[in-house]
């Protein structure tokens, strides 16, 4: 890997309990292994602070993050909760900017709430269309303070489950992340200075430019016992040729929501390697049956995936109930198993550097319980794990030290056996 010139782009989507800053910071400490390789962090929160932002300059400043690694983050901020249609005000906005150090830009990413805007688009009738969305959206982001030119962008938080399901909502889809990514541009995409064309009508150059952005795909649950049909769906999916030929040149990132359940892997007679390979097939599903379909079925979603799928994994600690499995277990049980998930995605980039160049790191964030204690704790076993060659680093290396336990777990076998293969 040290020889490898990859990206590694950790992701972190701050969710269920107020956002954990502190959390967020220790977690920054997956940035200090190989400084060699380019990183690129992006976070996802719940609500907004100006403690995030600067924890993240803290660690520039520190030399925590060396410079020769991450080399820019990017930070979502929220909708107005009363209006999720309007951006949060400038202020928000240019305030995270401060924290900024050169060459360590802080890049601000504008959450779309599909669901908001699709009851507004459904009241105008007819003449509404997400074209007329998108600029409208990319009009506020710049109202608000994002500049697309210096980096700022947009993302879809919890984009629905209908995308896997259905074929003419996926083409319907296509069009609202169009819209975003183009802005006001959307009728002048063939001409080779779209924000000088804006400008000609009064419109700023920031909102014309094509900006490319993240999609977080609701997931689906690590217990369900039966996922023959989940599978079916998704092979269809996988082979609309239309939809994945297309979507490349509007989304960056594609995030499948995938929180591992401790309950579903750290059972006592489980191996260590054994609950790797759980955790690295459920959270690795999609991109798992892309690659077994290959290109006799599934080519245009193979040649996307490869680069843009990102598995985006549980550390959200203590919120049971609220989607994200059993997750008040005992913090030696959680450090192991977050552990674990970035063990996965990290031999999901070692195991195929011809389709997956990108190492990516992805993590749903946040937490109710022993805030401290977490922090060292998880920031502690991912240090462990990170460092190059370590332990826990490789199918020969990796020891109980790794392994997750906790009380009654019922491994979820049903993900190692049916997405290895395309047949059901």
């Amino acid at each position: 890997m040290s020889q490898r010139k990859q990206n590694m782009v950790l992701t972190f989507h701050m969710s269920c309990a107020p956002t954990n800053f502190a959390l967020l910071s220790a977690m920054l400490l997956l940035l200090t292994a190989n400084a060699e390789i380019p990183r690129e962090l992006v976070v996802w929160t719940q609500g907004y602070g100006d403690n995030l932002a600067a924890s993240l300059r803290d660690a520039f400043h520190r030399d925590e993050v060396p410079k020769s690694g991450c080399s820019s983050a990017t930070i979502s901020i929220p909708p107005v909760t009363a209006n999720k249609r309007m951006l949060r005000p400038v202020a928000d906005t240019l305030r995270l900017k401060r924290f900024s150090l050169p060459g360590h830009p802080i890049h601000a990413a504008a959450e779309f709430h599909y669901d908001s805007w699709n009851s507004w688009l459904h009241e105008q009738g007819e003449n509404a269309s997400w074209s007329e969305v998108g600029c409208l959206f990319r009009l506020e982001m710049f109202r608000s303070g994002y500049n697309v030119s210096e980096g700022d962008t947009w993302e879809i938080n919890e984009a629905p489950h209908t995308i896997r399901t259905n074929g003419t909502f996926r083409k319907e889809f296509l069009s609202v992340v169009s819209g975003l990514a183009w802005g006001c541009a959307s009728d002048e995409k063939s001409n080779p200075d779209p924000s000088k064309a804006c400008t000609e009508k009064g419109l700023p150059p920031d909102a014309c430019l094509l900006s490319k952005g993240t999609l977080y795909l609701a997931g689906f649950g690590q217990k369900t016992d039966d996922v023959k049909e989940f599978k079916n769906n998704l092979k269809h999916f996988l082979m609309d040729e239309y939809f994945f030929r297309r979507i490349g040149a509007f989304v960056k990132w594609f995030a499948d929501e995938t929180y591992v359940d401790p309950s579903a892997v750290c059972a006592e007679n489980v191996s260590v390697l054994d609950q790797l390979q759980l955790v690295s097939s459920y959270s690795n599903h999609l991109i798992r049956l892309a690659r077994a379909g290959g290109t006799l079925h599934c080519p245009a979603a193979l040649h996307y995936l490869s680069t843009a799928f990102v598995p985006l994994m549980n550390n959200v600690y203590g919120c049971d109930g609220r989607g994200y499995g059993d997750t008040n277990v005992t913090l030696a049980a959680w450090a192991n198993l977050t552990r674990l998930q970035y063990l996965a995605s990290l031999s999901t980039a070692l195991n195929d550097t011809v389709s997956h160049p990108t190492q990516i790191t992805a993590f749903g964030f946040g937490t109710y319980l022993h805030e401290h204690a977490v922090v060292t704790s998880v920031s502690a076993s991912l240090a462990s794990s990170v460092v190059l060659p370590g332990p826990c680093e490789h199918r020969d290396t990796v020891t109980d030290r790794c392994r997750c336990l906790i009380p009654n777990a019922v491994p979820a076998w049903q993900w190692i056996d049916a997405f290895g293969h395309w047949d059901n």
